[in-house]
């Protein structure tokens, strides 16, 4: 019993807190004017929170799936309580190339004093030397430089595809949607380089 009041309470700080930030609809706004700008299809989903049943929080789940000419994107905003993104792209290839790429958060790099808040690992050298040149790239770290934004990309091998996937908080992110476009166009970059490779 004391364990759901807390429970509540938490949620309705977090929630007064959130809406006191950025209001969910107009997050979503932002997100259709996206989606029209790309040209995209966007879905909204509202699932709800097995762990909280007794709290009945909406927890919408919004995607964006863009395609181009070659790629295909899915932007997954998962809001509610979890307030959290992902970008994900599949690339047709045999070859599986690893990369990851991790943001040292605010905190950490107080004491570290690094100028690039992003850490590249990659065997290939030539695509991580690349990746610090790539304009879209410079964007991104900009952007984490100027806010809060903690993205971690990694890229596995499903099938004879290659998954590039990024996942970020958008809890104390408070812009939300300025790393979209950027994202894609990274993405864009690194299927040209598999694609080549």
């Amino acid at each position: 019993m004391i364990f759901s009041e807390i429970g509540r309470i938490q949620h309705h700080f977090l929630k007064s807190y959130l809406d006191d930030i950025i209001p969910l609809q107009d997050l979503l706004d932002k997100l259709q004017k996206i989606a029209n700008q790309l040209n995209a299809e966007l879905t909204i989903n509202d699932q709800k929170d097995n762990l909280l049943t007794e709290i009945n929080q909406p927890n919408p789940v919004v995607l964006i799936v863009y395609q181009n000419d070659e790629q295909k994107f899915f932007i997954k905003y998962s809001l509610g309580l979890s307030w959290s993104a992902e970008v994900t792209t599949f690339l047709s290839s045999i070859n599986h190339y690893k990369l990851e790429i991790a943001c040292v958060n605010h905190f950490l790099n107080l004491f570290l004093q690094k100028k690039n808040r992003f850490k590249i690992k990659t065997d290939d050298h030539i695509l991580k030397s690349k990746i610090k040149q790539e304009s879209s790239f410079l964007k991104l770290s900009d952007i984490a430089k100027q806010t809060s934004f903690e993205p971690n990309l990694y890229t596995y091998q499903k099938d004879d595809k290659i998954v590039i996937k990024t996942e970020y908080d958008i809890r104390y992110f408070y812009e939300r949607t300025s790393e979209i476009i950027p994202m894609i166009e990274f993405y864009r970059f690194l299927g040209l380089h598999f694609k080549t490779k």
